[in-house]
């Protein structure tokens, strides 16, 4: 009796507590970008109810988020990242994660609007200054982003006469598996089967997040995934080929550099001539 009784009383909580949180917000659409499914968890444009808000609500399950808190504890004041508003818990395994909304999108949408049009190397330059100012933040923490790439660089409102609006970080702390392949072809070839993470790999990452942005895809992205994990981790490191400055060809070059040993550090990176 006192087992029914104490499953009907949980069962209660878990539904007076998704019932709150449904109070408290209404999920109007599901995001499309390259990143709203698997590990990362389900992406929903969002209205908080009580201001009239709109926020970006990432549903997850309550296995995936292990060691979050820890990380956004440690880069609090890290003012380049999308900032965590508020981590809701759903029953027993659930979390949502409710961010700002930015209704510029991120780098990858602003890449599509463009028609095959490619963006002014004036712009890369600018976006890959503020991603590094951020890097250097964290790797100082001992911390790491670890999911570079267009579609988490995420564009802030600005000024139309800005060249380059101001430029966060999404997807900070967020999870990711071996079995997944949405950040296969930006990973580093020293971490490129486990999907783990270091200060080197976000290196890494900075060098084919600039080759996205510059000829629209990150290297290998025509190879199916199996056989980009084997060119990422056997293979020479890749090049930028086209019409580009010799100085972004460079930047790149240092930025997947295959020997950890050999690859400039964020700060390092941040002071080239490039820039």
């Amino acid at each position: 009796m006192f087992f029914f009784l104490f499953c009907f009383l949980e069962t209660e909580r878990i539904i007076t507590r998704i019932s709150i949180i449904m109070d408290q917000y209404e999920l109007l659409d599901k995001l499309t970008t390259d990143t709203t499914t698997g590990d990362n968890g389900a992406l929903y444009r969002a209205k908080e109810r009580a201001t009239n808000t709109i926020v970006v609500v990432r549903i997850l399950p309550l296995s995936k988020t292990a060691g979050t808190d820890e990380h956004w504890m440690k880069a609090e004041g890290v003012a380049g990242l999308v900032p965590l508003r508020k981590r809701l818990y759903v029953g027993t395994d659930q979390v949502w994660l409710v961010h700002p909304y930015y209704p510029r999108g991120s780098f990858y949408d602003y890449m599509c609007q463009q028609k095959g049009k490619r963006v002014s190397e004036a712009m890369i330059q600018g976006v890959l200054r503020s991603v590094l100012t951020t890097l250097i933040a964290l790797h100082e923490r001992g911390l790491w982003h670890g999911h570079l790439k267009a579609s988490n660089v995420i564009l802030g409102d600005h000024d139309e006469e800005e060249a380059t609006p101001p430029i966060l970080l999404g997807d900070f702390a967020a999870p990711i598996s071996s079995a997944s392949s949405q950040y296969l072809y930006w990973r580093p070839p020293e971490t490129a089967t486990d999907m783990a993470s270091s200060c080197a790999g976000d290196v890494w990452g900075v060098g084919t997040l600039s080759i996205e942005m510059a000829t629209g895809a990150p290297p290998y992205a025509g190879f199916p995934p199996n056989r980009a994990l084997a060119l990422i981790r056997d293979h020479s490191s890749p090049v930028l080929v086209g019409n580009f400055s010799t100085k972004l060809k460079n930047f790149v070059a240092q930025c997947v550099t295959k020997d950890i040993a050999k690859r400039p550090s964020s700060k390092v990176l941040l002071n080239e001539s490039y820039f």
